[in-house]
Parts: C-alpha cells; structure tokens; sequence
C-alpha cells in the first residue's frame, strides 16, 4: 500500500533517465558557458550591444541618461557568467559520474 514513486530503477541505482538528464544538462552548460567565456563568434558582443541598445531606448525615453552604464551590458559580465556556468556543467558531469559509480 505504500509503493511510493522511486527515482531509482527496481531500486539497484540511479535512473538511466536522471543520469542521462545530468549529462545532457552538463554538456550543454558547457557549451553555452564556453561560447559566452571565450566569446566564440561574437556572441558576448552582440549580446551586450543587443543590452546596450535596450537600455539607450528606454533611457531616452525617460531622458535619464545616466542610467546606460547597466552591469548587464558589459562583456566582462557575461563571461563571468560563462565561466560560472562551465564550471556547472562540469559539476554535473562529475554528479552524473559519481551517480553512475554507486548505482
């Protein structure tokens, strides 16, 4: 009566399924992380003048034009942020590995 939902396949380890889905999410951490961190084909720059240009409309609109230098629309930003999401990636990776190794 009480056969509860188990994240574990006949409960011998870890689902194929949340290991897979570790794996898929870690791979793609890791490209979007590595595109944004070294900047591969432009896509921090263009990102940052697609912000940049976001922001000048509606400051002009407001005619508050002090408020254009957004932390959001600086490139340094988003390759902090690729770095911090490479390292995620790789975070689950290893969850997905260690995961795999105790099942």
């Amino acid at each position: 009566m009480t056969a509860g939902v188990t994240l574990t396949a006949s409960g011998h380890g870890p689902s194929p399924v949340i290991l897979g889905a570790f794996l898929v999410g870690g791979v793609v951490a890791i490209w979007t992380g590595m595109n944004w961190a070294l900047d591969l084909r432009g896509i921090t720059t263009r990102r940052v003048r697609h912000k940049r240009d976001a922001s000048w409309d509606v400051t002009s609109t407001v005619n508050d034009l002090d408020a254009t230098g957004d932390l959001l629309a600086r490139p340094g930003y988003l390759r902090l942020l690729g770095a911090v999401m490479t390292l995620a990636g790789l975070l689950l990776i290893v969850v997905a590995y260690a995961l795999w190794q105790l099942g």
